[in-house]
């Protein structure tokens, strides 16, 4: 095989010494009969446009000529178009760069670069000789590929000079690596959004982006440190219109031009990972021709740093529940074997981790939830609700005899139904809960005797100081005393799933049918779908000084192993609770 690939590239470089002297024959000025015997070798990255470069169109009376010194030099020419061929040994990505100047300092162009009959406009700038990455390109087979150059505008009087090519990549050394598309769908938010501004993030990645002043950010997390490459997939609509668009990867940013109307991938270049853990990449828009910067369907991670995998939502399925982040959850070990009828426990937000779309959870049980969210900037919500024993996500299409019906609510609580993720009776009461206060949760679950069971809730804040019903539900065909006693923490606004939000759950209390208070000393940490799916795994529980605690979104780094078993001796009194007195 190996004797086949050097008799083809022998072929590949006799024709291309051939064209050249052609060329030559037609008296072309100021480039050398024959390629430079680097230009074919594999392992020679950085190539000279002196002795290897040619015009493969030059006007009579153009001054481009290819120098020792400075390579391509006296570029003027709008309709000069300057060559150069490199045998590429392997198929996969081409990454080009290009060592070149724009002199006098102050002045800039744009060039068009042509890689195997794909062409991307470059803007340069700089007088003194410098790197200027171009991207990766496609290359489907070993080949000669020939690389064109020519000018589209200029604010001084040449172009550049340009001294080399740097070629790199899969398609030159063959040890291509994984990559990976990540989708803005299921991995990207609106970060910053000035107001009146309608970017989004939709089922096809960013979308609507008008507004230089907003941000989309898209995560993925790493497993190594090491280099990351990174493209964007983008299109830039309608046809004719290009962008700039600033490209961030942990505070390191590059500006990159797009243009053309259909997808294709754009090479923004590589960045160094010092840590292993999510990534941020932050795009934003610098200029336009057009209305749009343009739309990103997926950024492509590729580099060491992704050599042993990464981890982002690669399902459609999941990327609803993945702009939420996942959900965890303490299954708390209870003291007891006999039944129980009330779950107490105690919870408290710390300052600043309450954004909107958090569901602070304190008393779960096997057919339902009771805790304390915040729905938008002005309302915040203490929830009850109770679970049909009826499968389905559509309240309406529950039978009438497994419906849940009211026994009693709370002034000020507002009763009806839920659905989607099951369904069932819902109650809540408007409240402006604070973060760094601990508010009280008492719930209630005794069988009535008629083969239904009555799930009672209520709650304590500081101020009145005294405990208030949220409401009691009669459940049927469900005869049980108080099972499954647990906590969680979700996010349930996939816009602000890249806030983070943690809270603490503390003095966890069961009192049993016969009439005592034991405490709660253990409890197993659990994770939702979409981190066992790996789909995202910024969630994890522990012990602090106040109890347990739980931590999701924000795309932090600490593992904590899902079904950890967490210890906590709780010194704590017993609650004092006159059940015969409460509302």
């Amino acid at each position: 095989m190996k004797q086949l690939l050097f008799f083809m590239f022998g072929i590949a470089m006799l024709l291309s010494c051939q064209k050249n002297q052609a060329i030559l024959d037609a008296g072309s000025a100021g480039q050398l009969s024959n390629l430079d015997a680097s230009v074919m070798s594999a392992t020679s990255t950085e190539i000279p446009l002196y002795g290897n470069a040619y015009f493969t169109y030059k006007a009579s009376g153009a001054y481009e000529v290819i120098t020792s010194s400075n390579g391509l030099a006296n570029w003027t020419s709008a309709s000069t178009i300057t060559s150069i061929d490199v045998a590429v040994p392997y198929a996969g990505n081409l990454d080009l760069k290009l060592i070149l100047k724009v002199a006098p300092d102050g002045n800039n162009s744009v060039i068009k670069v042509t890689v195997d009959g794909v062409s991307q406009n470059v803007a340069i700038s700089g007088g003194t000789f410098h790197e200027v990455t171009v991207g990766s390109f496609s290359i489907s087979s070993p080949k000669t590929v020939r690389i064109d150059f020519q000018g589209v505008s200029k604010t001084g009087g040449y172009y550049a000079d340009l001294s080399h090519i740097i070629v790199d990549g899969s398609a030159m050394n063959g040890s291509s690596g994984p990559s990976y598309e990540v989708a803005l769908a299921g991995n990207a938010f609106i970060t910053t959004l000035p107001g009146g501004a309608s970017e989004l993030i939709g089922s096809n990645g960013l979308a609507n982006w008008t507004n230089g002043g907003a941000i989309a950010s898209a995560y993925v997390r790493v497993n190594d440190t090491g280099k990351l490459s990174l493209s964007l997939r983008a299109k830039v609509a309608p046809s004719g219109n290009s962008s700039v668009v600033k490209v961030t990867v942990n505070g390191t940013s590059q500006n990159l031009n797009m243009s053309g109307s259909s997808y294709q991938d754009y090479y923004v270049g590589e960045f160094d990972i010092d840590t292993p853990g999510y990534v941020r990449v932050d795009l934003q828009g610098v200029s336009k021709t057009g209305s749009y910067f343009g739309d990103v369907s997926h950024i492509i991670v590729g580099g060491s740093a992704v050599a042993n995998g990464v981890v982002y939502s690669d399902d459609p399925d999941y990327y609803y529940w993945a702009r939420r982040g996942p959900s965890c959850h303490l299954g708390y070990t209870l003291p007891t074997s006999s039944d129980v009828s009330y779950y107490y426990c105690e919870l408290e937000v710390p300052s600043g981790q309450d954004p909107i779309g958090s569901y602070f959870m304190a008393d779960g049980f096997s057919q339902g939830y009771f805790g304390m969210q915040v729905n938008s900037a002005s309302e915040r919500r203490i929830l009850f609700s109770v679970w049909s024993p009826y499968s389905t996500d559509d309240p309406s299409s529950i039978p009438e005899d497994y419906k849940i019906t009211l026994n009693r609510k709370g002034t000020g609580v507002t009763v009806g139904e839920f659905g989607n993720e099951g369904a069932g009776g819902q109650s809540y009461l408007v409240y402006n809960w604070s973060s760094a206060t601990t508010y009280k949760f008492l719930l209630k679950g005794v069988p009535d005797g008629t083969g239904k069971t009555d799930f009672t809730a209520w709650f304590y804040a500081p101020s009145p100081g005294s405990w208030q019903l949220i409401a009691s539900f009669k459940r049927p065909y469900t005869n049980t005393y108080l099972k499954g006693f647990h906590s969680f923490l979700e996010n349930f606004s996939p816009d602000n799933g890249y806030h983070g939000r943690t809270a603490n759950y503390k003095n966890q209390w069961v009192y049993t049918a016969a009439g005592s208070w034991m405490k709660v000393n253990a409890a197993k940490f659990t994770v939702d779908g979409t981190y066992s799916a790996n789909q995202r795994i910024d969630a994890m529980g522990g012990t602090n000084s106040y109890g347990y605690f739980l931590q999701n979104g924000g795309f932090f780094n600490t593992i904590v192993a899902p079904n950890t078993v967490l210890n906590y001796t709780n010194t704590a009194s017993a609650p004092v609770i006159n059940f015969s007195t409460l509302p």
